[in-house]
């Protein structure tokens, strides 16, 4: 590749608009998917706030998955707790899950690389709800990727304990970390994975210092071009 096209294939990444994601309803196919079940904490069964950060995923992935809530004050849930979630049941007597039980905030659960795909069963109080609970997707700048609000309205959905399973599958490996919003929003299965040997996505700040260091060498070998060549004097 010459130095004019791989400056501009740089140029490119760095002003090119994300990668586009698909709402999913079910894992996809062709993802080399992990799964966080929350099994070390089945038989956690009272409700415990907590401070910082929590990896919930090394235990049973192998890859760190480091859970935080918004709001300090909040009962957060990390264990088999019973929660009433209204018309659409107690949730879980399954065993483990996440959730908060707040009047709002959010849970965040931030990955160690980036992915095409995360998802996960979903519930939540739709009795006593004012919005739709929400799921953000972030690149690794903590810029928002998407937004998917899903509204429960219809009594107890999906499978039973369970609820529904929502998620984003992109076709870039930037997702890096995804928040659920609002108040009584539970989570089970956290689902993340890649496509069969993809690398993460550089950062935007990565992309400009090579399209930067491109630049340069660019100009260094145009000054190169037209310094005239010197003929050597015979003896």
């Amino acid at each position: 590749m010459s130095m004019w096209k791989l400056c501009a294939a740089l140029a490119a990444g760095v002003v090119g608009l994300p990668a586009g994601a698909t709402s999913v309803t079910s894992v996809p196919g062709g993802i080399d998917v992990k799964i966080v079940q929350f099994t070390p904490y089945d038989d956690v069964t009272t409700a415990a706030p907590f401070t910082g950060s929590v990896d919930v995923g090394t235990a049973e992935t192998g890859e760190a998955v480091n859970l935080s809530f918004s709001r300090p004050g909040a009962e957060r849930i990390l264990g088999a707790v019973p929660i009433d979630l209204g018309s659409n049941g107690t949730w879980p007597a399954r065993g483990g899950y996440a959730g908060l039980n707040a009047p709002s905030g959010d849970m965040t659960f931030r990955f160690t690389r980036g992915m095409n795909f995360v998802g996960g069963f979903l519930n939540l109080d739709p009795d006593s709800f004012d919005g739709d609970l929400t799921i953000t997707a972030y690149n690794a700048d903590d810029d928002v990727l998407e937004d998917l609000a899903i509204g429960f309205r219809l009594g107890q959905p999906g499978v039973a304990g369970l609820g529904e399973f929502h998620g984003f599958l992109r076709s870039s490996a930037d997702i890096w970390r995804i928040t659920v919003s609002n108040k009584q929003a539970v989570l089970d299965d956290l689902s993340f994975g890649t496509f069969a040997g993809v690398v993460p996505a550089p950062r935007p700040v990565e992309l400009l210092g090579a399209a930067l260091l491109a630049a340069t060498l660019l100009g260094v070998a145009r000054r190169r071009a037209t310094v005239p060549m010197r003929r050597s004097r015979r003896p």
